[in-house]
């Protein structure tokens, strides 16, 4: 029964050791996640169509490359790779894209890595599209007048058509 209770002892106290050892190791060389860049967007939330600039900035540019960070747009419906432009910070990278004009509302987080492998993810809500705003002038008219009709779509819309064909006109007409 001793020889039990000694063994138990002895793994109990190797234990200790063990546990000991690896907490003193831990705390001189923080995790790679505690050591990561900065990141921030802005605008945090935008629509479709919409730019936005992502920034970093990482924290141990490596000495044999001069430092660089990517985004990774994949989730964006992106480049898989976009390389980030240094600014006059050190270690700071920045790029403006736009969003495409068909993602969908939702919130997304891309990640961007630092030269020296670090990683963080970004966070970007995209809220929906507004509604587009028509305006019809003037609002009644008798056959024949001339009326004006004007349409605001918001950001991203390259062109606008007016479907004709409920006025007795072409079935699309180009506006200008």
């Amino acid at each position: 029964m001793r020889f039990i209770r000694s063994a138990t002892t002895f793994l109990t106290l190797a234990g200790t050791l063990t546990l000991a050892n690896i907490a003193a190791l831990a705390g001189s060389a923080l995790p790679a996640f505690a050591q990561g860049p900065s990141v921030s967007v802005v605008p945090s939330a935008a629509t479709p169509g919409e730019s936005v600039t992502f920034t970093v900035t990482c924290s141990r540019p490596t000495a044999r490359n001069a430092g660089n960070a990517t985004l990774f747009g994949t989730t964006l419906g992106l480049p898989a790779q976009i390389a980030m432009n240094p600014t006059s910070s050190s270690g700071e990278y920045t790029v403006t894209v736009s969003l495409p004009t068909t993602i969908s509302p939702g919130v997304y987080s891309p990640p961007i890595e630092c030269s020296d492998k670090t990683m963080r993810t970004a966070s970007l809500t995209v809220n929906p599209a507004a509604a587009p705003v028509i305006d019809v002038n003037p609002s009644v008219a008798a056959p024949g007048a001339s009326v004006t009709f004007a349409i605001y779509c918001g950001a991203g819309a390259s062109s606008a058509t007016l479907f004709g064909t409920t006025l007795g006109l072409a079935e699309q007409i180009p506006m200008q």
